[in-house]
């Protein structure tokens, strides 16, 4: 990004395909692409993955845009800096209240909060709120235009558990979250790829011809009408694509499998 390479490392427990579980501390580095000269962005950016709300475990993430970047750190506070690595990253604010970053899922990303941006102000966070028996998890959608420093829920709603909070379907557990420049929303779950429409007031769910089991570990939008989306199994030798703004998605082999 700008020249520059990210990277969040973290002193984790995990094993497996969870390797990326059990964390008790992060800091995130960069360095110049191409090179290998890494340095923390930050005295802010290192710290205790001690998950206050989580049990003893935390995670956190980064997202980048083209003028900057995001790091979600485990106790909810969100910072903020360059992209060129011209100034250290700072905090900006916390993530609206009651929304609990989480443990790390078998992806990395947390369990919690799933942070997106749209482009370098704009930001959604979804916050999947612990699983209700029979398993249905209830998602609370956000966003903020000012970079993170307040946020508003997408569409007002009367009912649920955070009134004034846009929800999400329920019907799966929510994995991975991206943001078109335009104003869609995606989301990645256990299940499949549901998609709000930048303006819709009601989500899709998106039509899959032979899904992978276990659903999407990663969806990400590169434009308007371009994504990628990956499946939680990494045997299934397959990568998604959208080139409709999320709306049609079709597999593609990945060479050599």
């Amino acid at each position: 990004m700008n020249g520059r390479a990210f990277a969040l490392f973290a002193s984790c427990s995990g094993t497996g395909p969870a390797f990326a579980a059990r964390c008790t501390s992060y800091t995130l580095y960069s360095s110049a692409a191409p090179g290998n000269d890494w340095a923390p962005v930050g005295a802010s950016t290192s710290g205790l993955a001690d998950g206050r709300q989580t049990g003893g475990y935390g995670s956190a993430s980064v997202v980048l845009t083209g003028a900057g970047g995001y790091l979600l750190a485990p106790d909810g506070l969100l910072y903020a800096g360059p992209a060129d690595g011209s100034a250290p990253w700072r905090a900006v604010a916390p993530i609206p209240s009651g929304c609990a970053v989480g443990p790390a899922q078998a992806n990395g990303q947390p369990a919690g909060a799933l942070l997106a941006a749209a482009h370098a102000h704009a930001l959604v966070l979804a916050c999947a709120l612990p699983p209700v028996p029979g398993g249905a998890q209830k998602k609370l959608i956000f966003a903020s235009a000012d970079g993170g420093a307040s946020w508003h829920p997408i569409e007002p709603v009367t009912a649920g558990p955070a009134p004034g909070a846009f929800v999400a379907p329920a019907l799966a557990a929510a994995t991975s979250l991206a943001a078109s420049p335009a104003g869609t929303v995606v989301l990645g779950t256990n299940q499949g790829i549901d998609v709000l429409p930048a303006g819709a007031l009601s989500w899709q769910r998106v039509v899959l011809a032979g899904a992978p089991a276990g659903g999407f570990s990663f969806v990400g939008m590169t434009t308007d009408e371009q994504g990628v989306a990956v499946p939680a199994d990494t045997a299934a030798g397959t990568v998604w694509f959208t080139f409709d703004g999320g709306r049609d998605w079709q597999a593609s082999s990945v060479s050599g499998s």
